[in-house]
């Protein structure tokens, strides 16, 4: 029984590493039974991702999302390797000893890693948790609707999960290096995807993804090494001896607003580097997320390619513009956020009116659904530059069930066959109600109707927005009305027949989709679901913007409130949330 204890505490501890790890050793072993055939390939990548699912589970109950905690972005479940670094041990100089007449210092100092120490570090926090859980689940609903007679089954089973795993990865990285090299991976991933399934003009949408992408990840890699290197110099000025170059990025995060201040040349290089830096990875986050003028790449692969990467990319890909703000930009670059926030605000507020225009005037169906999704991505990224808790949490809800139901539409709309794989079974009355409840929960996430996660997270945006300007609140309440009115037509198309999406083809034909295998898409529906009926379980505690502790806080300016772990917490934040006592 103590052996069992035991086990169970080392696999809860590091259940966040293994579920990132899962699927790339899952890549690897599709690899490798590629000579046994079909069906031993597709029941080892099968067993992978059911696994990585069972892991999911562990790591959401160990998490304990439902208690209260006023550490949201606290890590925890952190597992952290070392990769790249040589590791000394300090001698200590009044330890000495004798040997054939002469003095030899001992080493007995604490160990210390000697040169870049790069690890292999991950961990989870309140809003990493649910697009980690949500990526798993998607995964898993796409794995299941493809046919073992794909005759590019070992390339798409290899690609789909090493692409899940640089997705997990990029969510839980604790590091510099492995963030960017996720963040790369991932979208080779999905440029491979992306070319291997959807209409004859894939390749193109690939193309231009691939294109638009690798410049994206370039420029946050950039930003970020910048941000550590300035971090080591800032340190050694500093503490000349302690100083060493690291890629953490939770000490990074965390230090560099004191270190910048701390003498009066790491004040100098801050002011001359800081604003290239907040460029840089500004601009890296701006290009990964589809905000006009720069979403025709998201537009053609959201119409050109497979439905199932299209999820994929809508739970795992493009929220991590947002997690990336709030995550680095806004705790890092305090100062230069303060700046930017209006102007980004308003470059939002005219990306969704086009948007919302666009859904109003777009006839077909699935690019009226694609233009809605947009619209709440560009508002929780807009107004995650506010750094309050309200704009975050919200911008979190609505990044979740807009995310979440567009996956949940497009996987639904995948063709799927019986076992003989040669007819679709006809589905059954109770079958068809299940899939028209799924219908009606993504349908209702993405027009931000009532009872919709999406609803809430524009609640908690609005309550922000109206603080600072209340014609942008105003704009913004309009916008969500327009959507609103405007999707009903998708009501009418899908109701009916629970999906009217096509699968083109290579040689061109049209093939309607059934979806009649709902059961993978269960525990999507579950999370948006959460997120609909009981929001304080997806974000934890309430927001204490309008408690009275909060205003005495922001009155008297106490940083002290902060606890132990939080390296992403705002200073904005700080003022607003209440201590850990």
């Amino acid at each position: 029984m103590e052996a069992v204890e035991r086990f169970w505490a080392g696999l809860a501890d590091n259940v966040v590493l293994l579920v990132v790890v899962m699927p790339l050793v899952g890549a690897g072993l599709v690899r490798l039974m590629k000579p046994s055939g079909a069906d031993p390939v597709y029941f080892t990548g099968l067993v992978n991702v059911w696994l990585t699912a069972v892991l999911a589970v562990i790591m959401v109950a160990r998490f304990e999302p439902g208690l209260p905690d006023a550490a949201e972005f606290s890590t925890r479940m952190t597992s952290s390797l070392s990769w790249l670094a040589e590791w000394e041990q300090p001698p200590t100089a009044d330890t000495t000893t004798e040997q054939g007449g002469a003095e030899t210092e001992i080493p007995s100092g604490p160990w210390r890693p000697f040169g870049p120490d790069v690890r292999l570090s991950v961990g989870v926090n309140r809003y990493s948790l649910w697009f980690l859980v949500l990526t798993v689940a998607t995964t898993l609903a796409a794995f299941r609707s493809i046919s073992t007679d794909d005759s590019r089954l070992v390339s798409k089973l290899s690609w789909l999960l090493l692409t899940e795993s640089a997705m997990l990865g990029a969510f839980a990285a604790q590091d510099v290096i492995l963030l960017a090299m996720c963040c790369q991976v991932s979208t080779l991933g999905l440029f491979f995807l992306i070319g291997q399934g959807g209409d004859p003009k894939r390749r193109e949408a690939a193309r231009r993804f691939f294109r638009t992408q690798t410049v994206s990840g370039m420029l946050i890699l950039f930003g970020l090494i910048g941000a550590a290197i300035c971090h080591w110099w800032m340190l050694a000025t500093v503490e000349p001896d302690s100083a060493n170059l690291t890629f953490s990025l939770r000490r990074i995060v965390s230090a560099m607003p004191r270190l910048a201040f701390e003498t009066e040349a790491a004040r100098d290089l801050w002011t001359s580097v800081s604003p290239w830096l907040f460029v840089s990875l500004c601009a890296g986050f701006l290009l990964r997320l589809p905000l006009p003028p720069f979403h025709h790449w998201w537009f053609r692969v959201s119409e050109h390619a497979d439905s199932r990467v299209v999820a994929m990319m809508a739970v795992g890909y493009l929220p991590l513009s947002f997690y990336g703000v709030v995550w680095i930009l806004v705790p890092l670059f305090p100062e230069h956020v303060a700046q930017i926030a209006p102007r980004l605000f308003v470059w939002a507020i005219f990306a969704v009116l086009f948007l919302a225009v666009s859904v109003v005037v777009i006839d077909d169906p699935k690019r009226k659904l694609i233009a809605a999704g947009m619209v709440s991505g560009c508002v929780a990224f807009g107004t995650a530059f506010f750094g309050d808790a309200a704009s975050i949490q919200g911008g979190l809800l609505l990044s979740i069930s807009s995310g979440g139901s567009l996956a949940l539409l497009f996987l639904h709309s995948v063709a799927a066959k019986d076992e003989s794989g040669s007819k679709r079974r006809r589905a059954s009355r109770a079958e068809e109600w299940v899939r028209r409840l799924c219908v009606m929960i993504g349908l209702t996430g993405v027009s931000v109707l009532p009872l919709s996660g999406s609803f809430w997270g524009e609640f908690l945006i609005l309550q922000s927005v109206f603080r600072r300007d209340a014609a942008g609140a105003f704009w913004l309440l309009s916008v969500a009305c327009l959507m609103a009115i405007s999707l009903r037509q998708s009501w009418r198309v899908f109701l009916p027949t629970s999906s009217r999406f096509t699968s083109i083809s290579e040689d061109g034909t049209t093939t309607p989709m059934t979806g009649h295998r709902v059961v993978p898409l269960m525990p999507i529906v579950f999370v948006l679901a959460a997120a609909a009926i009981s929001p304080q379980w997806i974000l934890g505690p309430p927001p204490f913007f309008d408690s009275d502790e909060a205003e005495a806080a922001l009155s008297t300016g106490d940083s002290n409130q902060l606890v132990n772990d939080e390296p992403a917490k705002t200073l904005s934040l700080a003022k607003v949330t209440p201590s850990a006592e």
